[in-house]
């Protein structure tokens, strides 16, 4: 996913080191996946090194229809200088969702 932003690379990595929370709205539009709904959380910045940082996300996802879930994702992210990029990668997206209820 390419992401435009005003901020230069040296910015945008500030910025994200100082991420606390997370909200999103989710729509599948005629996909049939049924992925329509609203998530809030929170986030735990790890800086492994000066490189890359871990993006430990918790929270609730609360569906259009159907029961709310818990969900944890891991995200790493990484900045590359040299081309003037900043990359992510999800490490275990969705697959720990559970019902808020059987925790």
């Amino acid at each position: 996913m390419k992401l435009k932003t005003n901020f230069d690379p040296q910015t945008l990595w500030k910025r994200l080191s100082e991420v606390e929370s997370l909200q999103f709205v989710a729509q599948s539009f005629d996909s049939g996946s049924g992925w329509n709904g609203t998530g809030t959380g929170s986030v735990a910045v790890e800086a492994i090194d000066p490189s890359t940082l871990l993006f430990q996300e918790s929270g609730r996802w609360s569906p259009t229809e159907g029961t709310e879930l818990q969900f944890t994702n891991v995200f790493r992210w990484t900045s590359l200088p040299d081309q003037n990029l900043i990359r992510s990668i999800c490490l275990n997206c969705n697959k720990r969702l559970k019902h808020a209820g059987n925790r």
